[in-house]
């Protein structure tokens, strides 16, 4: 049996799921759950987001066959923007991930975050710290403490210009689209809190670094948020 959260689901044929999962051996694996939506099925209301699952698969192929599935836990129940971003870290971790990739820490991070955001509290740091460790596990971290070019500590007074390719970059005259402030890179590395200007600063520079990586591709969860919740635009 392997620990999974259930990130997709669609319907196949009549009575059936295809589902996208984040397991904690394995990381995203691709199953069909055969039957579940047939009346009297046992795995009734077991897949559905915000439960720790175990799961047991079977298959040669990169498409699984759900054997069986049960609830380990249940995380508090989310509504609005808080199951909003849960959604939002599901496509990120579909979009940017490799079907039977181990991400060590994925998991956990990713079972955490759902924990964090049944507290009170801001939900954009709990975003950017899930952000910033699923870039990390892919192997994209951000240099978020030293200058690329002198290689000296970020400082939090200075002004920055990030290179999705390189780091962050001080400069001595601020522009008014690019400029990120030192203590916003601080904050997004873990060693300051947020203030307004770190969190708007913060959304900006991660937007630019996960369309990088995504491409042509877009976060379709996006424009639901906007649609459904005015205040949320992650």
């Amino acid at each position: 049996m392997d620990g999974a959260y259930v990130l997709h689901k669609r319907r196949y044929q009549e009575t059936s799921l295809i589902l996208q999962l984040l397991t904690r051996s394995r990381g995203r694996v691709s199953c069909i759950a055969k039957g579940v939506l047939r009346k009297g099925s046992k795995l009734s209301g077991v897949l559905e987001p915000l439960c720790l699952l175990h799961i047991e698969t079977k298959g040669k192929s990169s498409l699984q066959t759900l054997i069986n599935a049960e609830v380990s836990y249940r995380h508090p129940e989310l509504i609005k923007d808080r199951l909003f971003a849960v959604f939002y870290m599901n496509e990120l971790i579909v979009k940017l991930t490799a079907e039977n990739d181990a991400l060590a820490d994925l998991f956990e991070r990713y079972s955490r975050s759902i924990e964090s955001l049944s507290e009170e509290g801001d939900i954009e740091p709990i975003l950017r710290a899930f952000e910033v460790s699923l870039l990390k596990e892919l192997g994209f971290g951000l240099n978020l403490t030293s200058d690329a070019d002198s290689g000296r500590r970020i400082t939090a007074e200075s002004n920055y210009v990030y290179d999705l390719e390189l780091g962050a970059k001080k400069i001595n005259i601020p522009s008014e689209t690019l400029t990120i402030k030192g203590s916003t890179l601080l904050a997004l590395a873990g060693k300051r809190r947020y203030q307004v200007t770190e969190t708007r600063e913060a959304k900006q520079l991660m937007r630019r670094v996960i369309q990088h990586h995504l491409g042509d591709r877009k976060i379709e969860s996006r424009e639901l948020f906007r649609s459904s919740v005015d205040r949320l635009d992650i």
